[in-house]
Formats: structure tokens, C-alpha cells, sequence
């Protein structure tokens, strides 16, 4: 018998070995932790993955239409109304826009309202009223 023989087949045995446990983890990552996927009774939450993925929020400064639509409540004509009360510096801000408190309450944990974007030309002329008004001067 070879020397290199007993070392070949206990290489062999790790790979299978190792192989099985990766193939374990992509079928249930939590299946080697010994946890189920299921909290230990039916009242508690169910365990949450490594591998899950936050839900992005929507910025309703900048979401088009479509993606205000898959927002829970809103209507093809909320939409229009978020759009056309552009820009919000808050959730809240939308209140003002029509959008109803019950719709605004139960989208807030999926919105936020980020930076405006500035349109091209409209930096300058705001440069512009600065320098007119004085608070800027060069």
C-alpha cells in the first residue's frame, strides 16, 4: 500500500464532505445552525436569512408613475398628484399635494423623499437671483 494512497482517500472524504455541506447551506443557509427557517413557536417571527435583501425604499422626488402605482393605495391618479406636487422635502410634504393622510400614513414606511434633482440651466439661474439679491457676490 502507498503512503500517498491514505492521504488521497482522506482528501477525497473531506470533499464530499465539504461538498455536502455547501449544498446543505444553498438548500436551507440555516439548515446547519440547526434552525428550521421557523421560530420556535407559531406567535414569533420567522428566523431571517443572511442571504436576505432590505426592501429599497422609493423616492418620491424621482419614481415614475408605474413604481408609485405598486406602492399599496395608490391609484393611476395618486400617482399623477405625487408627481405633479413635486418636490416634497418630506413624506408629509404630500399632504399639501391632496394625497389623503390614510394614503400617506400607510406608503410613509415605503417612501422617502430625496434630494431634488437640479434640471440643467436651473443651477445658473439660481446663481443668477443670488448674485441679483446679494447674497453672493464674484
Amino acid at each position: 500500500m502507498n503512503s500517498v494512497e491514505p492521504a488521497v482517500r482522506t482528501a477525497a472524504v473531506l470533499m464530499i464532505v465539504m461538498l455536502s455541506l455547501v449544498g446543505a447551506a444553498a438548500r436551507d443557509p440555516l439548515e446547519l445552525s440547526g434552525a428550521s427557517g421557523i421560530a420556535g413557536g407559531l406567535d414569533e417571527e420567522p428566523v431571517k436569512t443572511p442571504f436576505a435583501k432590505p426592501p429599497s425604499k422609493i423616492d418620491i422626488n424621482t419614481a415614475g408613475r408605474e413604481t408609485l402605482e405598486r406602492l399599496p393605495g395608490v391609484t393611476p391618479d395618486i400617482a399623477r398628484k405625487i408627481i405633479a406636487g413635486r418636490p416634497y422635502s418630506s413624506v408629509n410634504d404630500m399632504l399639501r399635494a391632496g394625497i389623503s393622510s390614510v394614503t400617506v400614513q400607510r406608503i410613509a414606511p415605503m417612501v422617502y423623499a430625496g434630494p431634488v434633482p437640479v434640471r440643467p440651466g436651473e443651477r445658473r439661474q439660481k446663481c443668477q437671483q443670488s448674485c441679483e439679491q446679494g447674497l453672493i457676490t464674484g
